[in-house]
C-alpha cells in the first residue's frame, strides 16, 4: 500500500499526520487489522501451536513405545528377529528381591527390584518406562520385567514379549540403573530365539515356579537352562524360585518366589 493511501486511511481514523509519518519512517510495509481479523489471526495461530504440540506428543509416545530414544537404529543386534544386545551387570547380587508392585521398604539400598510379575503390572512401566527408573533409583539393582513367553502362544507373541524385556533392560542400564538381564521362553520353538540379545558372561536371572507334578514342564525348563548356557555362559545363574532339580556348570544363586513365601507362611513345605 502506498504512503498516499496511509494518509487517507489514517485521516479516516482520526489519527495526526506525525503519528503517520513516524509510523511509516522506517519502511515497513503495514496493515491495519480490525479486531474481528485479529481475533480470526490468534485464533489461527492457537490452533496451529496446539496441532504442533499435539503432534509431537504424539511423535514422543510413538518413540517411547518403540524405545528408540534409548535404542538408535545403529545399536548392536542379534538373530533373524535382531534384537538388540543389553549390557553386562557388574555389582553383586542384593540381599534379597522386591516386586515392583510390593510395598517399598525405607532402606532399598541393598535390595534388588524385580520384574517377575503379572503382565498387566508390568504394562505401565511398559507404556512410561520413566516410571519404573523413578521406583528403581533407591535399589542397589533392577531385575529386568519378565514379560509372558507363552508355552500356548504364536511366535509373534513371543517375539514382542522379548523385545519388550530387551528394550526396557536397555532403557533402564541408559537412565543409570543397574540392570540384571533376565531370560524366558515358552516351548521348544521360542528357544531359537529366547536368548538372542543378552549379553554373555553376566549374570542372567531366570524365573522358576513349577511344580514338580508337572514333568513336561520341568523338562523344557532344564533344556532352555541348558540352552542358555550353552549360548550366553552367564556368569552367574539367578533363579527366582524353587531349587533346581539338575546340576549346572555356573553358579547359582537362589531368591524365594512368592509361591515359596506362601507355603512357608500357611505351613506347607515342598515345591
Amino acid at each position: 500500500m502506498r504512503k498516499g493511501n496511509f494518509d487517507v486511511l489514517f485521516a479516516e481514523l482520526g489519527l495526526p499526520p506525525e503519528d503517520v509519518e513516524r509510523e511509516l519512517s522506517d519502511g515497513r510495509n503495514w496493515k491495519v487489522l480490525d479486531n474481528e481479523t485479529v481475533e480470526n489471526e490468534q485464533r489461527k495461530a492457537a490452533i496451529s501451536k496446539s496441532s504442533t504440540s499435539a503432534s509431537r506428543k504424539k511423535e514422543r509416545a510413538k518413540l517411547r513405545y518403540l524405545m528408540k530414544d534409548y535404542v538408535p537404529a545403529d545399536w548392536p543386534v542379534e538373530g533373524v528377529e535382531e534384537f538388540p544386545f543389553v549390557g553386562k551387570y557388574e555389582g553383586t547380587q542384593p540381599e534379597k528381591l522386591i516386586g515392583v508392585d510390593e510395598p517399598i521398604p525405607k532402606d532399598c539400598s541393598r535390595l534388588g527390584l524385580h520384574g517377575f510379575c503379572y503382565d498387566r503390572v508390568l504394562e505401565p512401566y511398559w507404556r512410561d518406562i520413566r516410571e519404573l527408573v523413578k521406583k528403581a533409583r533407591s535399589f542397589q539393582c533392577v531385575i529386568a520385567p519378565d514379560f509372558s513367553v507363552l508355552a500356548d502362544g504364536r511366535r509373534c507373541d513371543a517375539v514382542e514379549a522379548i523385545r519388550r524385556n530387551r528394550y526396557s533392560t536397555i532403557a533402564l542400564q541408559q537412565n543409570g540403573i543397574p540392570t540384571i538381564q533376565t531370560a524366558s521362553w515358552g516351548d521348544v520353538n521360542s528357544l531359537s530365539i529366547a536368548f538372542d540379545g543378552l549379553a554373555p558372561n553376566s549374570p542372567v536371572a531366570v524365573e522358576h515356579n513349577i511344580s514338580n507334578r508337572d514333568p513336561a514342564r520341568r523338562r523344557l525348563f532344564k533344556i532352555g537352562v541348558e540352552k542358555l548356557i550353552e549360548k550366553k555362559s552367564p556368569s552367574v545363574l539367578i533363579v527366582y524360585g524353587f531349587p533346581l532339580d539338575f546340576k549346572v556348570a555356573v553358579p547359582v544363586v537362589y531368591y524365594k518366589c512368592r509361591i515359596q513365601k506362601l507355603r512357608e507362611r500357611y505351613g506347607k513345605v515342598g515345591a
